[in-house]
């Protein structure tokens, strides 16, 4: 990669690209200087996409996993995540759910699984999640189905509904 000067006095990317060869006993060098502008800004975009991603990945309140669908293991989790079940990003990465114990009862894993498999999707689903330290977590899972690198994962996201649900507690017994 190089950079080339127009007519204008434009400075450009260029790849260059050149072969040596032998035609009539002379040794022929042979050079193509190919401009590279549209893939360099296409590159910058992407990359800066990416960095838009992780950014409201990470900030985001709300805890994030990302998991691979077939083999159901976590790829990727933000901080919430982390804040929510008490477990270092790198104890949750590489693993299931499951085995991370994040599920409080197998049957909701099974129903969320089965939803993602038949719709692609599921909204709203109210289930009990464990913390690292044992305590019972009520929470509501949102998940869809994304194509990345020609796998399926699902992307989803939990909220901690604890609280509320102790408070309609008291309000039903008061």
């Amino acid at each position: 990669q190089s950079a080339h000067r127009k007519k204008d006095g434009t400075v450009f990317p260029v790849e260059i690209q050149t072969t040596v060869f032998q035609e009539n006993g002379d040794l022929l060098v042979l050079g193509v200087a190919r401009d590279i502008s549209a893939r360099i800004e296409v590159e910058e975009k992407l990359r800066q996409s990416e960095k838009t991603f992780i950014q409201l990945f990470q900030s985001s309140p709300e805890a994030i996993f990302l998991v691979q669908t077939e083999s159901e293991r976590i790829r990727e989790v933000n901080e919430a995540c982390v804040r929510l079940f008490g477990h270092a990003r790198e104890d949750l990465l590489g693993k299931t759910a499951m085995e991370a114990g994040l599920y409080a009862r197998q049957s909701d894993r099974d129903t969320i699984l089965g939803q993602l498999r038949r719709g692609g999707e599921i909204k709203d689903y109210e289930l009990q999640m464990r913390h690292r330290d044992g305590r019972i977590l009520d929470c509501v899972l949102s998940s869809q189905i994304l194509d990345i690198g020609g796998e399926r994962h699902h992307l989803a996201s939990c909220h901690d509904i604890t609280e509320q649900k102790k408070i309609q507690e008291m309000l039903i017994q008061s």
